[in-house]
């Protein structure tokens, strides 16, 4: 490659990436019991920069920093905050930095925070020209969380349900297996069903099923 053709993709280079982030990517697992938390992304301007504003992708991020200019070599972090309460395993929630010589850099938050409650399939459904059989959904906690489950709601009288307690484990945790018939399959429609728990933290104290009638499959 000829010094010139060299030099011309170095200075593409630079000119691409004048805030240097120490990472582009936080991982956090945050306290389940958090509601919120802050996250900071530390970088160094490699020349002259003025971030021009920040775009957020989700009202549950915010950017605590605001817009200005940094002078070359200069260090300091991009600050924000995430709302948790209502994350249950990983997501990914992200800005785009975006500075006055129409460059941009995407910073993404990646949270953990542990589901405990998992509950298989997530709908249970019934066509009209089916029997009305019963079908269940299968609810584990996870080992090391006192939680039981104590009630569960349903949003319209569409279905007889039982639940059963299958395990009760300290090494696996409990399990239960939630039954649902269909009173009829006359009446096509969807249910709602909150399954509550005896948790103290918010995250973990519902978790919503749907269990529906359609028409007749084909």
């Amino acid at each position: 490659m000829r010094p010139y053709a060299l030099l011309f993709i170095l200075s593409l280079l630079t000119a691409s990436a004048q805030l240097q982030f120490d990472s582009t990517n936080q991982k956090i697992s945050p306290n389940p019991k958090a509601q919120f938390v802050e996250v900071a992304f530390p970088f160094s301007a490699l020349s002259d920069t003025e971030i021009e504003r920040i775009e957020v992708h989700c009202s549950c991020i915010k950017p605590l920093s605001k817009p200005k200019t940094f002078a070359s070599g200069e260090r300091d972090s991009i600050k924000l905050k995430l709302e948790t309460k209502s994350i249950k395993g990983t997501v990914q929630k992200s800005v785009t930095i975006h500075t006055k010589d129409h460059k941009s850099q995407k910073l993404i938050v990646t949270a953990t925070i542990p589901k405990v409650i998992n509950i298989t399939p997530k709908s249970l459904i019934w066509y009209q020209n089916e029997e009305a059989t019963t079908k269940s959904y299968t609810i584990t906690i996870d080992p090391g969380y006192d939680l039981e489950i104590t009630k569960v709601l349903a949003s319209r009288p569409l279905f007889h349900q039982q639940l059963i307690e299958t395990s009760s484990d300290a090494k696996k945790g409990k399990s239960y297996q939630l039954q649902i018939t269909p009173k009829s399959l006359d009446y096509k429609g969807y249910c709602m069903l909150k399954v509550q728990t005896n948790s103290k933290i918010p995250r973990y104290q519902s978790s919503s099923l749907i269990s529906a009638i359609k028409p007749p499959k084909n």
